[in-house]
């Protein structure tokens, strides 16, 4: 599985040549991630987690609901926060998003 994400990883970069986020969920971090310490290390994780498991990963977005509420949409939707402040939150657009 790993030597397929690394693959799925390396096109990504080299097609955005942007370091791509890694969404997974958290069993797959209790199960999986500590097999690939260097996706662990060197990857941000966008994870979907709705307990109170914190992971020891570089977390930069927690969705944190999948039946969510917003005005003007009217069926539930997926609520995401960013891991950090405003500041940060401008530097992660400039740093790691496709330009």
């Amino acid at each position: 599985m790993f030597k397929e994400i690394r693959a799925w990883i390396s096109v990504v970069q080299a097609k955005t040549r942007t370091r791509p986020i890694l969404y997974v969920n958290q069993r797959f971090v209790k199960n999986y991630l500590d097999d690939a310490p260097d996706l662990k290390r060197d990857y941000l994780v966008w994870i979907a987690r709705y307990g109170i498991y914190k992971p020891d990963v570089h977390l930069a977005i927690w969705q944190l609901s999948a039946d969510g509420l917003v005005m003007g949409i009217r069926s539930e939707v997926d609520i995401n926060v960013f891991n950090g402040y405003q500041g940060q939150w401008d530097e992660f657009l400039r740093e790691e998003t496709i330009k």
